[in-house]
């Protein structure tokens, strides 16, 4: 005799993907729901961020169901199922979770601020919102980037020192005479601001001194976050001009 030989009959089958495709809709039209600022204000807690796990579970329990509907009388069917379902929805929430996990250790770790200058080898910038799942970072350009907790404990990160000094740090630097004086003297103000090592409270200070050989001359105060990040801070602006960026 077969052990996997059974017999499924049309009405189970008619009676799942009906159930399943309701459940469905419910489901979507629930999520849009919950979005709206009057459900919003109504429930007082963004049910929204769990809700996720919330359909996760309701589709665990429809594939227990539609197993049963199946399996009615072949209860070592029922327990294998039971048991791959098991793993993979242990599987999956391993994926949802461990960015809320990682989230919580990196903040016992490091001790992230709103407005908070962040540098990661992917993308850096200032922290706009610290998510339970994922760090939100605004770019030089302006861009928000959401950044998985998981993502970011792997990875090599420069935090901006909450304690600054606001002592100024003075030095001159050369630029193209290709572009105008104006022009360059602002590419020279941006970088100084976006460097990692530079105070996100204080804007630095760009004068044109004149032009030499073909060349125009600035001097730009800048605001790194201790003294010993002033070296750092003049290398970085340097190094993007030669580039041509300003971040």
């Amino acid at each position: 005799m077969n052990v996997f030989e059974f017999q499924i009959s049309q009405t189970a089958i008619l009676k799942i993907l009906l159930f399943g495709a309701a459940l469905y809709f419910v489901l979507r039209v629930v999520q849009k729901a919950i979005h709206l600022p009057r459900v919003k204000k109504l429930l007082g807690f963004p049910l929204y961020r769990v809700f996720p796990f919330i359909e996760m579970a309701i589709w665990g329990f429809f594939l227990l169901w539609a197993a049963q509907q199946f399996f009615q009388h072949r209860p070592f069917y029922t327990a294998v199922w039971m048991g791959a379902l098991a793993l993979l929805l242990i599987w999956a929430s391993w994926f949802a979770i461990r960015d809320v996990i990682a989230g919580i250790i990196l903040k016992a770790e490091d001790a992230y601020e709103i407005n908070q200058r962040i540098k990661l080898p992917s993308v850096e910038g200032k922290i706009r919102r610290l998510g339970h799942r994922s760090l939100e970072i605004e770019t030089a350009e302006g861009q928000i980037v959401k950044i998985p907790y998981g993502r970011i404990a792997g990875e090599e990160r420069i935090l901006s020192d909450p304690r600054e000094t606001g002592r100024s740090y003075a030095f001159q630097v050369s630029a193209p005479a290709s572009m105008a004086p104006e022009q360059a003297a602002e590419r020279l103000r941006r970088a100084a601001l976006n460097s990692p090592w530079s105070s996100v409270t204080k804007e630095p200070r760009v004068r044109f001194l004149g032009e030499q050989e073909g060349r125009y001359r600035f001097e730009v105060v800048a605001y790194p976050l201790g003294e010993a990040y002033s070296r750092k801070v003049e290398e970085y602006v340097k190094k993007r001009m030669l580039s041509g960026k300003s971040d």
